[in-house]
This record gives C-alpha cells, structure tokens and sequence, in this order.
C-alpha cells in the first residue's frame, strides 16, 4: 500500500502559533507494508526562470527504505508511483534523477586532468561492493524508461589550491558510514589499475 503526502504538509500540522503550516510544492511518498512504515521518497521542485513561479520539475532529493524488503521492488513502485502521478497532472515537465558519482567525466577546457582521470578510473573500476557506482546510474535509467533527456557531459573543475582537500571531503561524504571499506577500495583501485595496465 503506497500512502501519498503531496503536494504539501498536514493541513492539521500547526506551527508555533497554532497557525496551520503553508503549503509547499514539495512531494513526499510513504510506503507500508502490512501497516508498516518501510520507506518514502522526497522529491523537491525546480521552477521555470521567468519569474512566473511555475513549476518546471522536480529532483528527487530523498530516496530511504529498509534494507532486504520483499519483495524487492517496493522502491521502484513507489518511484513509479511519483512519476504516474506527475504525469497524470500534467504540471511537471521534467523529473530529475540527479548525477550519478563519476559517471560520463569527460575532457573539458579548465578541467584538473588529475581529477579528471581519478573520476574515469572509479568509474572503470568493479567497486559495487564498496559503493554502487554503476548500479545507480543503471537503476536511475531504468526508471527513465526511454524517456531521460541527455545532459550535457559532466566535467570537474575545482579551485587547484582546495582540490586535493575537496575530494577528500567529498570521499568521506562518499562513503559515508563506510569508512571501514576503504582498504576495500584500495584494493579495488590496485585490481583496476593492474587490468588497466594488462589491458593496454
């Protein structure tokens, strides 16, 4: 059972004063299962640049749901759920799915060629047990379903004073709680680099 919070808070939610909260533009989805909450979606809008206030689309900016959920596609439904909805209203154009973490770097005029091919290389690498890289990307075309609208190639540029520190911080915000898998990762760089190496 999917339980639909859009487009905006609780009416019967108040602020301080007793005043009931002002709508947003903001979609929120909850998922039950057998009257058990077990994830939601969070989808922010964007709106169109001429100042008419208009929605133009929507980023999903949260996706959480409970580990080893059967069956294993009560996420994507929920997903789907959110896009049948726009759809049928007919306000949004676009639904983002947002980046997926080093992936289509390509060359471009300004770049850190250093970080460039750090991104190309995490990219190459099998590294899906430490972070799904690949599995993202390939899941949120999945749910574009032939409909995604290709972007421009992504590039990385950064301050070269700050750059080595950036995508420290970056990493660790990466990772995560996952910190403990950075020997992992380590040892999936030395794998990739040697077939790399073999393949070349």
């Amino acid at each position: 059972l999917i339980w639909t919070w859009p487009p905006s808070l609780p009416e019967a939610e108040a602020d301080g004063d007793g005043v009931a909260s002002k709508s947003d533009d903001v979609r929120r989805l909850f998922t039950y299962q057998d009257g058990r909450l077990v994830g939601f979606v969070c989808a922010e809008p964007y709106y169109r640049g001429d100042g008419s206030g208009e929605v133009l689309g929507y980023g999903l900016n949260t996706i959480r749901f409970l580990p080893n959920l059967s069956p294993p596609w009560i996420s994507d439904f929920t997903i789907a759920s959110l896009i049948q909805s726009l759809q049928t209203e007919g306000k949004a154009e676009y639904l983002a799915f947002g980046l997926s973490p080093f992936c289509d770097v390509a060359t471009h005029d300004g770049d850190l060629p250093w970080l460039r091919s750090l991104n190309q290389f995490a990219w190459t690498i099998n590294a899906e047990a430490v972070y799904p890289i690949q599995g993202l990307a390939k899941k949120k075309l999945h749910h574009c379903a032939g409909q995604g609208v290709r972007l421009n190639d992504r590039f990385v540029s950064a301050d070269p004073a700050f750059a080595h520190m950036d995508t420290v911080r970056f990493m660790t915000l990466l990772f995560g709680g996952n910190l403990k898998k950075v020997p992992e990762a380590l040892g999936c760089m030395m794998s990739g680099a040697a077939s790399n190496t073999f393949a070349g």
